[in-house]
C-alpha cells in the first residue's frame, strides 16, 4: 500500500525528507512516497489570538480561553486542510483509496496534533513539538504518521475513534491526549493496548499493516530513549560500514542510514579512514584515496564527469570542499542530534587538521565492505 506524504511550502523541504526517510527505514506492505508536489498554504489561512491554554490542548470543541498571554496564530479548517490532499491527488490521478497526508506548520482549527476525515485524507501538525517533547522533531511527526496509517484501518471516522480513544492516557497509540504534553506518554511506550489489539482483530485489520506500524513505533522508541540517554552514558551509537556501496548505518539507533551523496560520502570516508586527520597539505596528498573511493561510491559512468567532481574536492582554495563538509554536518546533525553530532562531524581549526573525532572502536566494516576496499587498493585500517 502506498502512503504518499505532502509538505504545505512553510514547512522545510530538508524537514520533510528526514521525516520521509524515517519512515522508509522501516520495510514492510506499507511504502511511504515522497513528492515535489508543495502545497502553497499562505492565502487560505486565518490569523487569531490564541491564548496559551487553547495552544496546549486538543479537544473536539474549543472555547476562547480569557488568559492574558496570547499569540498571533494562523489557522485553517479541517477541509481547507483536506482540500489540499484532494489538489494533490488531482494533479496525480490518485484514487480517493489511496492515503494522502499533508504536513504542515499552520495550526487547525481545533488544534489537534493530526486528523483524517473519511476519504482517506489525513494532515500532521509539525510545528511547536518542541514545546512538548525535546530533541529529534522527526519522531512525534512519524508517530504520527504511522498512527493514522492504522487508525484508517481501524475506524471508519473520527467519531468512532473517540468513542474508542482512552482518557485518561494508558500509553496507547488511541490515547486522546486533551493535555498535548502528554504526548510524550506515547512516544516512549509505543504501545497499542489489548483492547485496541482486540478492536483491530474484530475489524479483519491487516496484520502485516498491524507488523510494520509496531515495527515503526518501536523503532522510534528506540532512537528517541537512546539520544535522551546519551546525555548520561554519553556512549555514541557503533557506525557500521555495509557493502559494496560503502554505506554507513548507525547500529544503536535502529540501523538508521546517514544518507550522503556519493562525493559527501567521498570525504567522509576519506577521514573515517584516517583517525589521526589530515591537514591542508595532507589532504591534497590524498587524491588517489578519494579518486578511488569516489569511483566506488558513485554511479557515474562518464570518466570526465568522475575526474571534474574530483578535482573540484581537492583543490582545497575552491569552495566546493567546505560546502561538502558543511552539507555532511548538516546531515549528520539532522540524524544524531547536537548532542551526539560532535563524535560524528569532520572538524576543526581553520586552516589546521580536520578529523572526526568517533572512538574508532565503535567503527566496523562488514566483509563486502572491506573486500570492495580491497579489491580497489584502499588499506583498510583495524579500528
Amino acid at each position: 500500500m502506498k502512503i504518499h506524504l505532502i509538505r504545505g511550502s512553510e514547512y522545510q523541504q530538508e524537514k520533510y525528507e528526514a521525516v520521509v526517510e524515517l519512515l522508509q527505514h522501516y520495510g514492510g506492505v506499507l511504502h511511504f512516497v515522497a513528492t515535489e508536489w508543495v502545497a502553497e498554504i499562505g492565502p487560505k489561512s486565518t490569523q487569531e489570538e490564541w491564548s496559551e491554554n487553547r495552544l496546549s490542548i486538543q479537544r473536539p470543541k474549543l472555547k476562547k480561553s480569557r488568559a492574558r498571554k496570547a499569540k498571533q496564530v494562523e489557522h485553517l479548517t479541517w477541509p481547507d486542510l483536506f482540500s489540499f490532499c484532494t489538489a494533490y491527488r488531482n494533479a496525480h490521478d490518485i484514487g480517493h483509496n489511496t492515503p494522502v497526508i499533508l504536513l504542515t506548520n499552520f495550526y487547525n482549527a481545533q488544534n489537534w496534533f493530526s486528523g483524517m476525515d473519511q476519504k482517506n485524507n489525513a494532515f500532521v501538525h509539525t510545528a511547536d513539538w518542541a514545546t512538548f517533547i525535546g530533541g529529534d522533531q522527526r519522531f512525534p511527526i512519524a508517530y504520527q504518521i504511522a498512527a493514522i496509517v492504522l487508525r484508517r484501518t481501524m475506524f471508519t471516522n473520527y467519531n468512532n475513534l473517540l468513542d474508542k480513544a482512552h482518557q485518561p492516557p494508558r500509553g496507547c497509540i488511541n490515547d486522546f491526549c486533551e493535555d498535548k504534553s502528554l504526548i510524550h506518554l506515547k512516544l516512549r511506550t509505543a504501545d497499542i493496548c489489548m483492547d485496541c489489539q482486540q478492536h483491530f482483530i474484530d475489524v479483519k485489520g491487516d496484520p502485516a499493516i498491524f507488523q510494520q506500524v509496531t515495527t515503526i513505533l518501536e523503532g522510534i522508541r528506540k532512537q528517541m530513549l537512546f539520544k535522551e540517554r546519551f546525555t548520561m552514558h554519553l556512549q555514541p551509537s557503533r557506525l557500521q560500514i555495509k557493502g559494496r556501496m560503502l554505506n554507513l548505518f548507525l547500529e544503536d539507533m535502529d540501523g538508521q542510514k546517514l544518507k550522503l551523496s556519493p562525493q559527501q560520502k567521498a570525504i567522509y570516508l576519506l577521514y573515517l579512514l584516517q583517525p589521526n586527520g589530515l591537514d591542508s597539505a595532507e589532504f591534497i596528498d590524498q587524491r588517489p584515496m578519494v579518486s578511488s573511493l569516489y569511483k566506488l561510491v558513485t554511479n557515474k559512468a562518464n570518466l570526465a564527469e568522475i575526474e571534474n567532481t574530483i578535482a573540484n574536492l581537492m583543490n582545497v582554495l575552491d569552495d566546493t570542499l567546505s560546502i561538502t563538509r558543511s552539507v555532511i554536518k548538516r546531515k549528520v546533525t539532522q540524524l544524531v542530534g547536537k548532542e551526539m553530532a560532535d563524535h560524528y562531524i569532520i572538524t576543526g581549526p581553520n586552516n589546521e587538521r580536520k578529523r572526526i573525532s568517533l572512538d574508532r572502536n565503535l567503527v566496523s566494516l562488514d566483509g563486502v565492505a572491506i573486500e570492495t576496499l580491497q579489491k580497489a587498493g584502499i588499506n583498510v585500517p583495524t579500528f
